[in-house]
């Protein structure tokens, strides 16, 4: 152990165990860049397994020798450690936290957007801090036209590096197989749809991505899980991380940096929508039951009749082998 390590780590031990873990976090980042600027490439740390079986052998032959490389990579954080410290709301900034994740997972970053009604805040925050980070986005065969027009002016005027991911299944081969799932009243009908059109799609677009941590527009106070969240969380189920650089923001913060950086709302906000999914399950709100512009979360409500407040995405833990599963 060399002399840097050695003092930040008998300073944990004086200093307290969050005081210390921050000196021992700041040292680790001063020895990655260290490493980085001797070699003259970008270092890659040692991997550490999640679990006993997140490596080695497997009985599924449907997951590849590249996907399960890709699970053996996925480094152990200490996550409650980071939500505590260095992206707690008190230390981190949006911004800051978009940075750090930039700085921890580097070309294993990407994002992930609806292009929905506040979506732009993310998309030019993160993009002026990486330009280049592949930008997710679920087509489901049922949006808006105008969140098509949306995304076409976004991606124009900021550049994305936009990857679009489907269903296999197409929207008439679901129609004519499993009927209009989303019309339905029963939660296996209501996950069924979450899985085919959405949360597949997003699995199979984080492993061809070889993606190990994703950044969410998700903020506590849309719904009731995801007030729950932490700045950072693990998908055990699916293998990566995300991160919530928004959590703690207002919708007052969310009008503020639009109206600083010049952004728009998705044009459907001009028609009374508050919230934005697919055509057949989005209202506006003066069509909504159980609804009041007063609260985030009830806005919610104008989504799937009221009934649900999640699709999926953000929901859904299981693994590539229980979503097939799902669909069979």
């Amino acid at each position: 152990m060399d002399d840097i390590q050695r003092s930040s780590l008998d300073a944990a031990v004086a200093g307290g165990a969050v005081v210390g873990a921050l000196l021992v976090i700041a040292m680790q980042r001063i020895a990655r860049l260290q490493a980085k600027n001797f070699t003259g490439e970008a270092h890659v740390p040692k991997l550490v397994e999640e679990n006993s079986n997140s490596c080695g052998s497997s009985d599924d032959d449907s997951i590849s020798s590249d996907e399960r490389n890709q699970e053996c990579d996925l480094r152990k954080l200490d996550m409650d450690l980071l939500n505590a410290t260095v992206l707690s709301e008190k230390e981190a900034s949006a911004e800051e936290c978009v940075q750090w994740a930039l700085e921890e997972f580097g070309e294993k970053l990407v994002m992930s957007t609806s292009f929905g009604m506040q979506s732009a805040v993310l998309l030019h925050m993160a993009t002026k801090v990486a330009p280049n980070i592949p930008v997710i986005w679920i087509d489901t065969g049922y949006l808006h036209k105008e969140t098509y027009y949306f995304a076409e002016h976004l991606t124009r005027r900021l550049s994305l590096s936009l990857k679009v991911y489907q269903s296999d299944v197409s929207a008439a081969r679901m129609e004519a197989l499993h009927g209009q799932l989303w019309d339905r009243n029963d939660e296996d009908s209501h996950r069924a749809y979450g899985v085919l059109r959405k949360v597949e799609p997003m699995a199979r677009a984080l492993r061809e991505l070889g993606a190990h941590a994703m950044i969410s527009g998700v903020r506590g106070a849309q719904t009731k899980h995801r007030a729950g969240l932490k700045r950072i969380t693990l998908n055990s189920a699916q293998k990566h991380y995300r991160i919530h650089p928004l959590l703690h923001w207002t919708q007052e913060d969310v009008e503020n940096y639009l109206a600083k950086h010049n952004l728009p709302y998705h044009p459907l906000k001009r028609k009374g929508y508050v919230s934005i999914g697919d055509k057949h399950s989005t209202k506006p709100l003066t069509m909504s039951p159980n609804t009041s512009t007063k609260s985030e979360a009830s806005n919610r409500n104008t989504r799937f009749n009221g009934k649900q407040q999640e699709c999926g995405l953000h929901t859904e833990k299981s693994n590539v082998a229980e979503l097939n599963a799902v669909l069979s």
